[in-house]
């Protein structure tokens, strides 16, 4: 990872939800650190953190519903329904990443114009 690259600090906590992964106490404080070494605003560390925790207990509630004595056809509402929230907050993740892309690349394109005006 690059030493300002933002983008990838976020991508990495996304592709590890997006398989299912759990998001903890450590996981939370090793992400935080990581972004705050990368620029990372803490606005958006925080977002971030609480759709994750969410995600997390999505997938716990999964494994509730997977085990419980539901009758087939109501489990099958509700993962439908866990399932959709999923997707929600994933999107809303794959969001903020799009925003920081957005920043990095107006960020870059400003220095590109400051290094042209000083040629002048």
């Amino acid at each position: 990872m690059e030493k300002n690259d933002k983008y990838a600090v976020v991508t990495n906590a996304i592709e590890s939800l997006e398989k299912g992964g759990s998001f903890n106490q450590r996981d939370r404080e090793k992400f935080s650190q990581a972004a705050r070494t990368h620029g990372i605003e803490d606005s958006v560390i925080e977002e971030v953190i609480d759709i994750a925790q969410t995600l997390s207990l999505i997938y716990r509630h999964e494994d509730l519903i997977d085990a419980s004595d539901l009758p087939r056809e109501q489990k099958k509402a509700v993962r439908a329904e866990l399932q959709k929230s999923i997707d929600e907050n994933l999107e809303a993740l794959k969001g903020i990443r799009h925003r920081i892309f957005t920043m990095r690349l107006f960020e870059s394109a400003f220095k590109f114009q400051e290094i042209l005006n000083n040629k002048k």
